[in-house]
């Protein structure tokens, strides 16, 4: 019997689809949902940037920076730097919180009655696996692609690893 169902999303249709699974087995077994969405470290994927200007966040973000007058030139190019870090990660954590909150939203409208959301950071494989035991979920739902880049196919899926990871079920959904 599924009690509590993790399911890992990335924003990707993939992902959208697992989502959908998950949210219909919780709804017919009356299990609970552990969504989480795992924030990649450095800059985003250009997947992840065109997603962060058509949802007008790279905008919002860049309407609160200050703008630089009469700075020296070995300075500007510190802060130039530090801006650019600190806009990825405001990127990355308002792109979690919509993805989190659409497939929370999706979870809910498909019928899932017992929804909590998490978002991590780091190895993504590691931190799903990591998430799945805290929570004591006994099935993990993932879409079989995501919003990686072709490291991933060098290196090897995230639901790959993740399958051969984890001790419970491990459900892909193409």
């Amino acid at each position: 019997m599924v009690e509590k169902i993790l399911v890992a999303t990335d924003g990707s249709d993939h992902a959208e689809k697992a989502v959908a699974l998950a949210s219909l087995i919780a709804a017919s077994t009356d299990a609970a949902i552990h969504i989480v969405h795992v924030t990649l470290d450095g800059a985003p994927s250009e997947e992840l940037q065109r997603m962060a200007e058509v949802e007008d966040i790279v905008s919002d973000v860049q309407k609160a920076e200050p703008q630089l007058n009469n700075v020296p030139g070995s300075v500007v190019e510190m802060i130039k730097w530090a801006r650019r870090n600190a806009m990825n990660e405001k990127i990355m954590a308002a792109i979690a919180e919509r993805v989190i909150d659409s497939a929370s939203a999706a979870a809910k409208k498909a019928g899932a009655k017992k929804v909590e959301t998490e978002t991590l950071s780091g190895n993504p494989a590691t931190a799903i696996v990591d998430a799945a035991k805290r929570a004591g979920c006994d099935m993990i739902v993932m879409g079989s692609r995501g919003l990686g880049d072709l490291k991933g196919l060098m290196v090897g899926s995230v639901s790959h690893k993740v399958a051969n990871m984890a001790a419970c079920t491990c459900v892909t959904v193409k």
